[in-house]
């Protein structure tokens, strides 16, 4: 089991059922009512040139996890289309997510809702998600407005990611095990690339797989 850092931090799940599966519109609405957390700068971010402002909230139902990113950056780029495709190289948002502290997912988005999902111990030992499971992910992405006298793009991306997406954990222990996470930004192949993380990434080298900086995530009863 891998250790983590003693300053981890520790994020609440609440319990939100919606109407159904693809309610988005109650879903939406119980999102916005959250109080957001938010992204910090990594090592590797050049704050003196771009400064994104990103935040997120969860919640967890009967068969899904509720995620919403809050984004406003200064340089946009969304190229990828398919399943899979490097979006980390475009505007892209990021959940890593462990449920044994072994192995762990990660959910990588670009602001046109474009996913690469994978499982794996560590970034050389990666297993691509079934497209069919990714398929089910549910994206809505609303874009806010473009400030061309700030030069500020502002967009939000809605996910609703059914627990058959993690098709190699048993979620029995979602919420009575130990659950490690990590959330993200990038853009590789921005004019300016950035990297903010909610739990700091302590490494001089830019890569965000490393579960060792997990942060933990509790799940709130059922009411």
């Amino acid at each position: 089991m891998k250790e983590l850092i003693p300053n981890y931090q520790a994020l609440n799940i609440p319990y939100f059922i919606a109407g159904s599966h693809d309610d988005k519109i109650s879903a939406e609405t119980y999102l916005d009512s959250l109080p957001r957390n938010f992204l910090s700068p990594t090592a590797w971010l050049d704050t003196k040139k771009d400064k994104p402002q990103v935040s997120f909230v969860a919640a967890y139902g009967p068969d899904a996890f509720y995620l919403k990113f809050y984004v406003s950056e200064e340089y946009y780029k969304s190229d990828y289309l398919e399943t899979h495709d490097p979006v980390s190289k475009d505007s892209c948002v990021e959940f890593f997510v462990s449920f044994d502290q072994e192995n762990y997912y990660n959910f990588e988005f670009n602001a046109l809702g474009t996913c690469l999902a994978a499982f794996g111990a560590d970034r050389d030992d990666r297993e691509k998600l079934p497209v069919e499971l990714v398929n089910q992910i549910e994206r809505l992405v609303t874009w806010q407005h473009y400030l061309p006298d700030e030069a500020v793009y502002e967009w939000e991306l809605s996910l609703v990611i059914p627990f058959s997406a993690f098709c190699f954990s048993d979620l029995n222990g979602i919420i009575d095990g130990q659950v490690t996470a990590n959330f993200y930004k990038c853009g590789d192949d921005l004019e300016v690339p950035h990297y903010l993380s909610w739990n700091p990434v302590l490494s001089d080298s830019i890569d965000f797989h490393q579960p060792t900086f997990f942060g933990r995530l509790f799940f709130s009863d059922k009411p």
